[in-house]
């Protein structure tokens, strides 16, 4: 079995790459002088040490500017503004999120990383930053450094998202009675937590503990806001358990045959 890659990434984990670029006009750019006004402040910012009111007042200028910029959906110029606003004064966590937003949007998935490592460098004890940051290495399949900021995240604050994707760390280097432990205590705050019920039910499967593991994602693949990922769960805990027909049954249009032995066979039980 396969204990280094045992548990596919968490189905929220794909919301965070959303995809699209939203394109402006020429005719929605800013006046000419105001371009100008932000030219002039980023030379004398350069020439000249600021103090910390100066350095303020630019950073608040080139924000109006952006924000401006951006509302009126010219989106390559406001995150030009949003870049120098972060330049001026890196101490601020506004411009980095307008970037994330940007970047997920359009697919970019390194930024997104850089972005929120800047974040978490700006406030360490914001957990939605630590959580953030770890999906991120999470999803560059670096789930030992991602682990770290799950557990920030968890002692910061105990959330039902950073004790899953930890239990999803351990089983992805193979430690299930670690993972399924995290589940458990994700399950203890919200009870019908779709993803800690699915990956907990997984997990069991590929420790062996079918029964278990059957019964569990039977009644989570029959809650009402669960979907084909969970149905697919199901239908490999009964693969891996040797039940092809009832692995069958359950995959249903969901998930052909040919689908259903990849599957097993990524799982390392494909004959």
């Amino acid at each position: 079995m396969r204990a280094t890659r045992a548990v596919r990434p968490l189905p929220f984990l794909g919301a965070l790459l959303l995809l699209g670029l939203l394109s402006g006009c020429a005719g929605d750019r800013p006046p000419a002088s105001g371009l100008e006004s932000l030219r002039s402040s980023a030379h004398a910012a350069e020439t000249a040490p600021a103090s910390d009111d100066e350095v303020l007042s630019q950073y608040e200028s080139v924000m109006r500017v952006a924000e401006r910029t951006d509302n009126e959906r010219d989106r390559a110029i406001a995150v030009g503004l949003y870049q120098r606003a972060h330049e001026i004064d890196p101490s601020q966590a506004e411009p980095l999120l307008h970037l994330v937003t940007f970047y997920e949007e359009t697919g970019q998935p390194a930024q997104v990383t850089e972005a929120y490592r800047r974040l978490v460098e700006i406030d360490p004890k914001n957990p939605e930053y630590q959580l953030r940051y770890g999906l991120q290495l999470l999803h560059a399949d670096q789930p030992y450094r991602a682990r770290d900021h799950f557990l920030t995240a968890a002692a910061l604050q105990p959330d039902v998202r950073s004790l899953n994707a930890t239990g999803v760390t351990y089983d992805m280097t193979g430690d299930r009675k670690a993972a399924q432990v995290y589940y458990r205590r994700a399950l203890k705050l919200e009870a019908d937590y779709l993803p800690a019920r699915g990956n907990l039910g997984l997990s069991l499967a590929l420790s062996g503990n079918y029964p278990a593991a059957i019964a569990l994602l039977e009644e989570t693949a029959a809650m009402p806001d669960a979907g084909p990922a969970h149905r697919r769960m199901l239908a490999t805990a009964y693969g891996l358990a040797g039940d092809m027909a009832a692995a069958k049954r359950v995959a249903g249009e969901d998930f052909d045959g040919q689908s259903l032995a990849e599957n097993l066979e990524f799982y390392g039980a494909a004959d």
